[in-house]
């Protein structure tokens, strides 16, 4: 697993820790770096593929508290890892789909997968900020953490 990175957010001891599954290196420094800025993430670690991301799921007591995954990808792509991590893990963490692939097949195919949703990958700095913000508050309130509080 020589490109499973992690990275972590010094100044939150305590959020939610995310593994991102993204092959493209820009996407992938763009999404972890937008993410990190985010108070409610403690840590992301990067797999470049599902199937490097099902061998650290598998091989990790790490807990995992949300899966970002694109769709295209080498080795495993998203949809098999969809299909494996819901075969493989007793209890799989949510996993969204984050693609540039508009393709409604895609879209169909990842829900049928149990996809806690999908999101078009949008191509602005400012866009991914927002779509970013709106799965950590949807996500938040699943897990039922705290708000965070104005300082």
């Amino acid at each position: 697993m020589a490109y499973l990175h992690n990275s972590t957010n010094k100044n939150t001891p305590s959020g939610l820790s995310l593994l991102l599954i993204e092959d493209d290196d820009e996407d992938a420094y763009e999404i972890v770096n937008t993410l990190l800025q985010d108070p409610r993430v403690k840590n992301v670690r990067r797999a470049v593929d599902g199937f490097e991301a099902m061998e650290w799921l598998k091989s990790t007591k790490a807990f995992t508290d949300l899966i970002l995954c694109d769709i295209n990808m080498p080795r495993m792509d998203g949809l098999d890892f969809l299909t494996r991590i819901q075969a493989d893990m007793n209890i799989a963490p949510p996993v969204v789909m984050l693609s540039s692939s508009k393709r409604p097949e895609d879209f169909r195919r990842s829900h049928l997968r149990h996809a806690a949703t999908y999101v078009h990958k949008p191509s602005s700095h400012e866009a991914l900020e927002q779509v970013i913000n709106v799965l950590l508050c949807s996500f938040q309130l699943r897990l039922k953490m705290p708000p965070l509080l104005a300082a």
